[in-house]
């Protein structure tokens, strides 16, 4: 040593550094779970708000797979999500007006359909009474050919 140089020297017991330790490791361990329960509720939180959009768009994805397009996807976010929302909210009305302008043309075609039948009813009566009309003068001249040809086999006879 030196004349500078100081010895300090302490007694302490051993008792009151694992009393010390002990309630530091208790105070180690409350913190740690304060910490784990903060962070897992910090954890779910944060996760929650990510996935309630997503649950939300699979709803309304769900809606339109059921034809129901007057649902609508709430856009609140500019990210990827709000596209994914907005581009959803766009299919929705293309294809409500897509159903929309089918449907009338099946209507059209509904239309179409009993005039052509109404035209072939018609035509079916028409050729019916045509049928009929045609009958009696053929049956009439049929007749009288008949008797023409029974005449002339007689005369034929009678010579």
């Amino acid at each position: 040593f030196t004349d500078n140089d100081y010895l300090i020297a302490m007694r302490v017991s051993i008792e009151g550094i694992r009393a010390s330790a002990d309630i530091s490791s208790r105070f180690m361990i409350y913190i740690g779970m304060i910490g784990i329960i903060l962070g897992s509720l910090i954890i779910f939180i944060f996760a929650s708000s990510f996935t309630k959009p997503i649950k939300n768009m699979a709803s309304v994805a769900n809606r339109m797979a059921n034809l129901d397009f007057d649902a609508k996807v709430e856009v609140t976010q500019d990210d990827e999500l709000g596209e994914l929302g907005n581009s959803m909210n766009q299919l929705s009305e293309k294809l409500e007006s897509t159903i929309a302008d089918l449907k009338a043309a099946n209507l059209e075609l509904k239309k179409d359909i009993e005039k052509k039948e109404k035209i072939d009813d018609m035509r079916k009566e028409f050729l019916s009474h045509v049928s009929h009309e045609l009958k009696t003068p053929i049956s009439v001249i049929s007749s009288n050919l008949q008797m023409i040809k029974a005449m002339k086999s007689y005369e034929e006879d009678l010579v």
